[in-house]
């Protein structure tokens, strides 16, 4: 059987499987139009109002698109999906690196990437039990890909017999999830499971499903629940670089080989002769040996491909038979810089820097790598808030099996910071509203405890709660220093025969009560002249230490020179101690 007949036959098979598939296809419409039209005769009997019957009629036309034809498309995308991922490096490592990013593990716990908190101390320890015994933790990693690279990830809840506690999860495969939406809302059963012909072969409820969906797109999220791959944009530059790759792979492949043109002496052959003599010398030159199978024998015969690949040039005689190789300066194959341009737009359209998947060969400035990775965690914190209450339903459904009844609003979701980058630009904030607290309390714009709770960030509770620490801290180190002081004075006061003797002069004087004792000497030193510039920068710089005073130096020269300024912050304290009085 020739080419021709193979291919042939080859079409045949293929029409034939496509007509049954079709067949397969229209025999599932006609039961499901079938099913439409006993609905409607049900509906059209029984004694109901003119509006419900519009109403039915209405979700009835768009029955068929329902059950047929909503999933197509997106089965479509999700075959390219999976090409994307098992094809292309490039795409499966920007998958890993999102997916890594957004379920990075904390540095004080290697293996918890998220933590659900609650105030109460019996339903946090049933969190934790449900996230040890669903492996949740762990099981993270593989949802979060799926989720980032269909769109959507569908787990069915693995109850005990009692069905009151989660044991795990069972995953649903993406392509044959349909959520059952209407007008925007999921209705009873919440999630349909289809087979390949449409036909539903499982319903799910709500509770019944953890379901993430990484809703990126609001018009398709409320229409049908289905949440955008990360591929999504990426998809046309995948198959245009495809397509271009294959190009490139057949004409390196055609042109690995050193072409020749061979110019043939023919004589005195002219015409029809001198090609027939051409033909008979390539015949005799261009030959493979192979094995006959009827005799056992190595045998030559005809390679036409040699034809396609080298030129025989016929020449009359005296010109000189020679051989000339081609394709020396033949560029074909070598530039790619159209294959780079569509890759680099492909990688670009996942968002995700090309130094994360090993792509980068330009060596860019620091600030420009920020940058990227700037933009780079803000898109993990986007994914990250997306997930953040579909992984509290989950909690809460868990925790509705075992009778324990919580609101979204109660549970607490944090995450680890998720880069280096991230973390340096947190503490650099945290020392920007230390200096700005600083400041405020040296120029008595306010007190301690607004500094806490408005510009740190503290409740009043854990304010009041650090001040009171700070205050007997700085009570038990100012009796150390009065004991000290009041040693060294006993200490000054004592004659050389004392020191000999070993005795004290001021004996009665220590017995006194230290608080009298200081009242005394304060009473005794007081003075009514008034004190000096100086003397007044010494108790400033006393009080306030080096590194404070010479801030509030250098805020008194700013605001010297700037006297409206000066006017502005004294009114000011002014207003805030009549506010502090009242």
């Amino acid at each position: 059987m020739g080419a021709e007949g193979v291919a042939k036959m080859f079409d045949s098979i293929k029409n034939w499987w496509n007509s049954r598939k079709e067949a397969e296809l229209e025999q599932v419409r006609n039961e499901v139009r079938m099913d439409m039209l006993e609905k409607f005769n049900t509906q059209m009997a029984s004694p109901k109002s003119q509006t419900d019957d519009v109403d039915t009629m209405f979700n009835w036309e768009n029955y068929i698109e329902t059950k047929l034809d909503r999933n197509a498309s997106d089965k479509r995308k999700y075959l390219d999906y999976d090409l994307m991922d098992e094809e292309v490096p490039e795409m499966s490592a920007a998958l890993d690196a999102n997916a890594d990013f957004v379920v990075y593990p904390s540095d004080t716990s290697k293996t918890e990437i998220f933590k659900v908190a609650h105030p109460r101390s019996s339903v946090q320890k049933k969190i934790d039990d449900i996230t040890n015994r669903t492996n949740m933790q762990q099981e993270a990693f593989t949802m979060v890909r799926n989720t980032l690279k269909y769109g959507d990830n569908f787990e069915e809840l693995i109850v005990n017999k009692d069905r009151n506690r989660v044991l795990g999860f069972r995953h649903i495969s993406v392509k044959t999830m349909v959520p059952n939406v209407e007008n925007g809302n999921l209705k009873s059963p919440a999630y349909l499971q289809v087979n390949d012909v449409g036909k539903t072969i499982a319903e799910l409820t709500e509770d019944e499903v953890f379901h993430l969906c990484l809703a990126l797109d609001r018009n398709k999220y409320v229409k049908y629940r289905k949440g955008t791959s990360m591929l999504q944009f990426a998809r046309l530059s995948y198959r245009q670089l495809r397509l271009m790759e294959e190009g490139l792979m057949i004409t390196r492949l055609s042109r690995a080989n050193q072409h020749y043109a061979i110019v043939v002496d023919v004589g005195n052959y002219e015409g029809d002769e001198a090609l027939d003599y051409v033909d008979k010398y390539k015949k005799k030159i261009f030959r493979r040996k192979y094995i006959d199978q009827r005799t056992g024998q190595w045998s030559w015969e005809y390679n036409p491909l040699s034809v396609i690949e080298d030129i025989v040039v016929p020449t009359r005689q005296g010109s000189g038979a020679n051989v000339i190789p081609l394709n020396n300066a033949n560029m074909a194959g070598k530039n790619i810089e159209d294959i780079n341009y569509f890759q680099n737009k492909m990688i670009f359209a996942t968002n995700t820097p090309k130094v994360i998947i090993g792509k980068e060969t330009d060596l860019n400035s620091k600030s420009t790598a920020e940058t990227q990775m700037t933009g780079f965690l803000r898109k993990i914190r986007r994914f990250q808030s997306i997930l953040e209450p579909q992984i509290k339903q989950f909690y809460i459904s868990a925790l509705a099996l075992e009778g324990v009844i919580v609101k979204p609003e109660d549970l607490k979701m944090t995450w680890p910071i998720s880069n280096f980058i991230d973390e340096e630009r947190r503490w650099r904030i945290e020392k920007l509203k230390l200096d700005c607290g600083s400041m405020w309390a040296e120029l008595g714009l306010a007190d301690d405890l607004f500094i806490y709770t408005v510009i740190l960030g503290m409740t009043e509770e854990e304010a009041l709660a650090l001040q009171k620490r700070l205050d007997d801290i700085e009570a038990k180190h100012q009796d150390e220093i009065d004991d000290l002081l009041i040693n060294a004075d006993d200490e000054s006061d004592k004659s050389p025969d004392d020191f000999e003797n070993g005795t004290d002069t001021d004996a009665d004087d220590k017995k006194k009560p230290v608080k009298a004792k200081k009242k005394a000497e304060k009473e005794s030193d007081e003075d009514d002249r008034e004190a000096t510039k100086e003397e007044l920068l010494g108790f400033m710089q006393k009080k306030l230490g080096e590194a404070k005073f010479k801030k509030w130096m250098k805020i008194q020269d700013t605001l010297d020179k700037n006297p409206d300024m000066k006017q502005i912050v004294i009114e000011l304290i002014e207003l805030t101690q009549a506010k502090l009085f009242a």
